[in-house]
């Protein structure tokens, strides 16, 4: 048989690691093909995910044992750096396909390349690489395993019109000082902060939080810049608008 071995995503397991927006998305379609979806996100209670019709799991090394399909929508950061790695992906089944659309970096990439061509898993679908655009000698990109796309899912007409009147209502509702636009305070609780000022880390960084005033539960990224000696910057880019004021740095994006 000379023909390329496809397999189905009918009633298989798949793991959605990261229920954010877009993890909350995914799982609606992964039940449209009655998949079996796990959850693991130690921030979202099981309650909630079982709402959305997944089962939470707590220890990700033990669920990805018996996972069909693995979806990574999580942040990069220093606990999430090299997240799935040759030790765990040793530890996965032999038609597991895993998938990237969250950060570069979560992945490490050289041992990604190896389970691939020893035949750990079966494939991997790649949005995001720790170096973008990759370099050229990145093995990734010869592998005939890998499906790779270029991390411009926004870059539609219609995506491209929708951030533009969002960037626009977000500058207009700052200026008028709407309640839908909140800055500073306690994140995982964003509909009861009060416009105050950016809170000072460790460093002499700051930080603020912009909630979303369509769904006050929606924690939109935090960025984190120096501290600016009082100087107060305005800008408007094309996926929200930024606000420098004593080195706090606001940002939305849709």
């Amino acid at each position: 048989n000379k023909l390329p071995k496809t397999i189905e995503i009918w009633r298989k397991n798949i793991l959605i690691a990261g229920f954010g927006r877009i993890g909350q998305c995914l799982i609606k379609r992964c039940l449209g093909f009655e998949m079996n979806v796990f959850v693991y996100d130690p921030f979202v209670s099981a309650e909630k995910i079982e709402s959305f019709g997944g089962k939470k799991v707590d220890d990700l090394k033990e669920a990805v044992k018996t996972m069909d399909a693995i979806s990574l929508h999580i942040p990069l950061n220093d606990d999430t750096k090299n997240m799935i790695n040759l030790d765990l992906l040793k530890t996965m089944k032999k038609n597991c396909i895993i998938i990237n659309a969250a950060r570069g970096g979560i992945i490490n990439e050289t041992d990604l390349d190896k389970a691939l061509n020893d035949n750990l898993i079966f494939g991997a679908g790649l949005d995001v690489f720790e170096i973008e655009p990759p370099e050229l000698n990145n093995p990734l990109l010869k592998n005939d395993k890998v499906f790779l796309s270029p991390h411009t899912a926004a870059f539609t007409e219609e995506c491209m019109i929708r951030m533009g009147k969002e960037t626009i209502q977000n500058i207009i509702d700052f200026f008028d000082e709407k309640n839908g636009i909140v800055i500073g305070g306690d994140y995982s609780k964003p509909e009861k902060n009060l416009k105050n000022k950016a809170i000072t880390f460790d460093g002499g960084q700051t930080w603020a939080l912009v909630a979303d005033g369509q769904n006050p539960n929606y924690k939109s990224c935090v960025q984190y810049v120096p501290k600016t000696e009082g100087k107060e910057i305005f800008a408007v880019g094309k996926t929200g608008i930024s606000y420098s004021n004593n080195g706090c740095l606001l940002y939305t994006s849709p």
